[in-house]
Protein backbone atom coordinates (compact mmCIF):
# COMPACT_ATOMS: atom_id res chain seq x y z
CA UNK A 1 0.00 0.00 0.00
CA UNK A 2 1.50 3.29 -1.16
CA UNK A 3 1.98 6.03 1.82
CA UNK A 4 -1.26 8.53 0.44
CA UNK A 5 -3.31 5.38 0.44
CA UNK A 6 -2.33 4.58 3.87
CA UNK A 7 -3.02 8.02 5.21
CA UNK A 8 -6.32 8.29 3.46
CA UNK A 9 -6.76 5.17 5.07
CA UNK A 10 -5.92 5.74 8.38
CA UNK A 11 -7.73 9.04 7.97
CA UNK A 12 -11.16 6.84 7.56
CA UNK A 13 -10.51 4.48 10.37
CA UNK A 14 -9.81 7.56 12.60
CA UNK A 15 -13.43 9.13 11.90
CA UNK A 16 -15.10 5.67 11.71
CA UNK A 17 -14.29 5.01 15.18
CA UNK A 18 -14.52 8.42 16.49
CA UNK A 19 -18.19 8.35 14.79
CA UNK A 20 -18.82 5.44 16.81
CA UNK A 21 -17.80 6.89 19.96
CA UNK A 22 -19.41 9.88 19.36
CA UNK A 23 -22.49 8.57 18.68
CA UNK A 24 -22.52 5.99 21.43
CA UNK A 25 -21.37 8.21 24.19
CA UNK A 26 -21.99 11.76 22.91
CA UNK A 27 -19.74 14.61 21.80
CA UNK A 28 -17.57 13.72 24.73
CA UNK A 29 -16.51 9.85 22.39
CA UNK A 30 -15.97 12.28 19.95
CA UNK A 31 -13.02 14.19 21.67
CA UNK A 32 -11.36 11.06 21.72
CA UNK A 33 -10.36 11.86 17.86
CA UNK A 34 -7.55 14.21 19.83
CA UNK A 35 -4.98 11.95 20.71
CA UNK A 36 -5.82 9.92 17.55
CA UNK A 37 -5.59 12.73 14.80
CA UNK A 38 -2.10 14.03 17.20
CA UNK A 39 -0.79 10.62 17.24
CA UNK A 40 -1.43 8.92 14.30
CA UNK A 41 -1.39 11.81 11.99
CA UNK A 42 1.50 13.94 12.79
CA UNK A 43 -0.85 16.96 13.68
CA UNK A 44 0.16 19.35 15.81
CA UNK A 45 -1.62 19.56 19.08
CA UNK A 46 -3.83 23.32 18.79
CA UNK A 47 -4.86 21.85 15.42
CA UNK A 48 -5.55 18.38 16.24
CA UNK A 49 -7.65 20.12 19.07
CA UNK A 50 -9.41 22.57 16.14
CA UNK A 51 -9.82 19.90 13.93
CA UNK A 52 -11.69 17.56 15.87
CA UNK A 53 -14.04 20.26 16.85
CA UNK A 54 -15.24 20.37 13.50
CA UNK A 55 -15.49 16.51 12.89
CA UNK A 56 -17.61 16.10 16.24
CA UNK A 57 -19.63 18.74 14.67
CA UNK A 58 -20.49 16.79 11.80
CA UNK A 59 -20.82 12.88 13.64
CA UNK A 60 -22.85 15.34 16.24
CA UNK A 61 -25.25 16.35 13.32
CA UNK A 62 -25.87 12.54 12.89
CA UNK A 63 -26.30 11.76 15.92
CA UNK A 64 -28.64 14.39 17.04
CA UNK A 65 -30.71 13.30 13.49
CA UNK A 66 -31.03 9.85 15.32
CA UNK A 67 -31.95 10.82 18.33
CA UNK A 68 -34.51 13.33 17.91
CA UNK A 69 -35.93 10.79 15.52
CA UNK A 70 -36.43 8.50 18.71
CA UNK A 71 -37.31 11.05 20.91
CA UNK A 72 -34.56 10.64 23.47
CA UNK A 73 -33.56 14.50 23.34
CA UNK A 74 -35.38 16.67 26.33
CA UNK A 75 -35.62 19.54 24.01
CA UNK A 76 -36.72 22.34 26.77
CA UNK A 77 -33.31 21.44 28.78
CA UNK A 78 -31.31 21.70 25.43
CA UNK A 79 -32.67 24.91 24.54
CA UNK A 80 -31.29 26.00 27.93
CA UNK A 81 -28.05 24.93 28.04
CA UNK A 82 -27.35 26.04 24.54
CA UNK A 83 -27.25 29.68 25.00
CA UNK A 84 -23.91 28.90 27.69
CA UNK A 85 -22.57 25.91 25.39
CA UNK A 86 -22.22 28.95 22.43
CA UNK A 87 -20.22 31.25 24.80
CA UNK A 88 -18.21 28.38 26.15
CA UNK A 89 -17.48 27.09 23.15
CA UNK A 90 -16.09 30.83 21.58
CA UNK A 91 -14.41 31.21 25.00
CA UNK A 92 -12.52 28.00 24.68
CA UNK A 93 -11.35 28.53 21.08
CA UNK A 94 -9.70 32.35 22.17
CA UNK A 95 -7.88 30.23 25.20
CA UNK A 96 -7.11 28.06 22.79
CA UNK A 97 -5.21 30.07 20.73
CA UNK A 98 -3.17 31.60 24.08
CA UNK A 99 -2.62 28.06 25.86
CA UNK A 100 1.24 26.42 25.80
CA UNK A 101 0.92 22.70 23.93
CA UNK A 102 2.40 21.61 27.83
CA UNK A 103 -0.27 23.27 29.34
CA UNK A 104 -3.17 21.88 26.52
CA UNK A 105 -1.43 18.61 27.42
CA UNK A 106 -1.96 18.48 31.18
CA UNK A 107 -5.35 20.00 31.05
CA UNK A 108 -6.67 18.03 28.59
CA UNK A 109 -5.58 15.05 29.93
CA UNK A 110 -6.46 15.73 33.15
CA UNK A 111 -10.05 16.09 32.00
CA UNK A 112 -9.84 12.44 30.29
CA UNK A 113 -8.87 11.25 33.88
CA UNK A 114 -11.42 12.98 35.64
CA UNK A 115 -13.96 12.11 32.83
CA UNK A 116 -13.04 8.52 33.38
CA UNK A 117 -13.06 8.38 37.02
CA UNK A 118 -16.54 9.70 37.09
CA UNK A 119 -17.68 7.25 34.96
CA UNK A 120 -16.40 4.10 36.84
CA UNK A 121 -17.49 6.22 40.23
CA UNK A 122 -21.18 6.63 39.15
CA UNK A 123 -23.60 3.99 40.56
Amino acid sequence: MNKEKFKKTKSFMIGLLSGILNGFFGSGGGSLAVPLIAGLTDTEDKKAHATTVAIIFCLSGAGLYVYFKKDYIDLPSAFRVIPGGILGGLTGAYLLKKCPVKWLRKIFGTLLLYAGYRMFAHK
